[in-house]
């Protein structure tokens, strides 16, 4: 589309040029202050996600890119999608999941692996993420039943 812009421009100016005047084309690229936060956090959350199994704290991550906590947080909170500890809580969990569907690792070793504290922290986040536990998520993936559901079902009868 730009090209075809770029083209009827060049037209537009045909007659307006003498033999003497030279003709110059160039592209202006704007760059907003907008712009540059939208790739600083992108590029903040390539990291994350390259670095999942690290400890990836506030404090640390900005350090990393040379920006002081706040400024980093007021940067998540300004791109609209989550803040910092929330997009690192969720790409872990993404990232649980995958492992959950890829591998047959143990919960703690997906635990570890996803970059949580404790199997027990991690089952905690998960199942206020997801709904369930990882263990019914799992038994999910591969068709299982849930055991407690059906000793519900027998208490019932």
């Amino acid at each position: 589309m730009d090209i075809s812009k770029s083209e009827q421009t060049a037209f537009a100016a045909l007659p307006l040029l003498s033999q003497n005047d030279p003709i110059v084309f160039c592209r202006k690229v704007a760059k907003t202050q907008l712009d540059h936060k939208a790739r600083v956090v992108s590029e903040v959350q390539d990291y994350i996600r390259k670095n999942l199994s690290q400890k990836l704290s506030l404090n640390e991550v900005a350090s990393t890119f040379g920006f002081s906590a706040s400024y980093l947080s007021q940067l998540f909170s300004q791109s609209g999608e989550t803040g910092f500890a929330g997009f690192v809580t969720a790409t872990r969990v993404t990232a649980a999941k995958e492992l959950m569907a890829t591998t047959d690792l143990k919960i703690y070793e997906i635990s570890e692996k996803s970059g949580f504290e404790s199997p027990f922290y991690f089952s905690k986040v998960f199942k206020k993420s997801e709904g369930m536990s990882p263990r019914d998520y799992m038994r999910h993936l591969r068709g299982e039943e849930d055991d407690s559901a059906m000793e519900e079902e027998e208490y019932e009868k």
